[in-house]
């Protein structure tokens, strides 16, 4: 709509501008014509009544001529009549003036009067001759006034027609603009903004045969490539995180087919305390509260080989939790019967330290599953005798840009005294498939799997190492309120 009134505007002014130079043109012409007729029309009467007043001045003397002058004058007022006899000259112009003397010599003169400006009239001088020789003049005057009012009636009516060409004009143009442009082109904005919201859009019609016509093929066409794209872009990002969780799965598969052996060791002794206590009671060796006592132990292991096999069911089943408000604690209560077995297979103290009441909301397995990867790490770069630390606190930090806003995190820290990372090591340290363990002992994946698991919980993972003295790994997750 508004590039159709900005061109009607356009074409209106120019059309206004055109009419306006070439009507000026044409009535300049129309009235240099009409000022040319009436100069002959004063001259001919002037050659009409020239004999009258020559036979009058012979006859009845310049009397007679005044009288007849004013006869005529009065019968057709609209020319001016004026008699000079010989000797008197016209005194109201040099102009004027000058064609009396001419007259004089014989020419009938007409000229415009007043020299400068419009002029205001047309005066004709017409010579009179008497029988002595002498000469006289009669003077025929008409105004233009006449003409002045048929000029601004004119042009009136020049500026009326123009304004009505330029309402008419600005009419059709807000009619048709809305119906040939205004309502198309409001059709395909509609079209772009239901895509821009990701609604699914149908196509325009395009019945025309025009430039906009062209412009909605290309615009559907264009559509229908988006939708395209859109679909295929949700199968692709559908398998990417089908793949994502086969490969998180496939990890914790890894870390319990790495910890199967430490999980025999571990179910070995419970077995061997409750196979020792049952055959004492079942041999009748002991018996009343002895006999209670041996039963108690008994149960106690068996719980204790319960709450281990379980951690390694949990740990090893698929993810299929969305967001869960939890105490930030449950990401690390796993880690003593998960890793415990391993650790003092290393001769290395695993210890959860220090624990806060905060909460947090995420998925706790794949959470823990990142700990987890973080605590594998430590007990492999951990010398024997040295101790690894999980501490759950919550700390006053500023994230890294597009990370979050400053405030209060969770940090769960997994500290270890082993040989620190090069710094050269480090920028790599969570790319896919890197590693520094030798071959055959790691994928290069725990810690990228780990990094990609806390970013989706909007978190981060900060690293602080210190050559020979041990590294830190502090993973930041977001402090939940129970309404949000």
């Amino acid at each position: 709509m508004r590039i159709a009134l900005k061109i009607t505007l356009a074409l209106t002014l120019w059309t206004i501008g055109v009419l306006a130079v070439t009507s000026e043109r044409e009535l300049d012409h129309e009235f240099s014509l009409i000022e040319e007729d009436l100069a002959e029309a004063l001259v001919l009467i002037g050659r009409s009544l020239a004999p009258v007043l020559e036979d009058a001045w012979v006859r009845g003397g310049p009397e007679r001529v005044e009288q007849l002058t004013r006869a005529a004058y009065s019968s057709e007022q609209a020319v001016h009549l004026r008699w000079y006899p010989p000797g008197l000259a016209p005194s109201d112009g040099a102009g004027l003036a000058a064609a009396h003397a001419r007259a004089v010599a014989g020419e009938t003169q007409t000229v415009r009067w007043p020299d400068e400006g419009e002029p205001e009239a047309i005066v004709t001088y017409v010579p009179l001759h008497h029988t002595d020789g002498s000469v006289a003049t009669i003077e025929l005057r008409r105004s233009l006034d006449v003409r002045r009012a048929f000029a601004e009636r004119t042009y009136r009516q020049l500026w009326l027609t123009a304004a009505v060409i330029g309402v008419c004009s600005a009419l059709m143009a807000v009619g048709l603009g809305w119906l040939l442009v205004g309502q198309r082109v409001g059709r395909m904005v509609g079209l772009l903004r239901a895509v821009g919201r990701g609604e699914k859009a149908r196509p325009l019609p395009t019945r025309a045969h025009d430039e906009l016509s062209e412009l909605t093929v290309a615009m559907n066409q264009m559509v229908e490539d988006l939708e395209d794209a859109r679909a295929r872009s949700e199968r692709e990002s559908a398998e990417r995180e089908r793949l994502t969780q086969e490969l998180r799965h496939t990890d914790r598969l890894a870390t319990i087919g790495a910890l199967m052996s430490r999980l025999a060791h571990e179910l070995g002794t419970p077995l061997n305390v409750i196979a020792a206590r049952t055959k004492l009671v079942a041999r009748g060796q002991v018996d009343g509260e002895a006999a209670i006592a041996n039963a108690r132990i008994a149960a106690e292991q068996t719980d204790r080989i319960t709450a281990i096999v379980r951690s390694f069911l949990d740990f090893s089943r698929r993810s299929r939790e969305s967001q869960r408000f939890a105490p930030a604690v449950a990401v690390v209560e796993h880690i003593e019967a998960l890793l415990g077995g391993l650790a003092r297979e290393r001769h290395v103290e695993l210890v959860v330290g220090t624990r806060c009441d905060a909460h947090i909301r995420g998925d706790l397995l794949l959470l823990q599953q990142a700990v987890t990867n973080l605590v594998v790490n430590a007990l492999d770069v951990s010398p024997p005798q040295t101790r690894v630390t999980v501490d759950v606190t919550t700390v006053e930090v500023e994230p890294p840009p597009g990370r979050g806003r400053p405030g209060r995190y969770v940090c769960i820290t997994v500290g270890d005294r082993g040989p620190g990372i090069d710094p050269e090591v480090l920028p790599h340290l969570f790319e896919p498939f890197f590693t520094t363990k030798d071959p055959g002992k790691g994928t290069g994946l725990g810690l990228s799997i780990a990094s990609g698991i806390v970013q989706e919980h909007h978190g981060w993972i900060a690293v602080s190492t210190d050559k020979g003295t041990g590294t830190q790994f502090m993973l930041h997750l977001p402090i939940a309120d129970a309404e949000s």
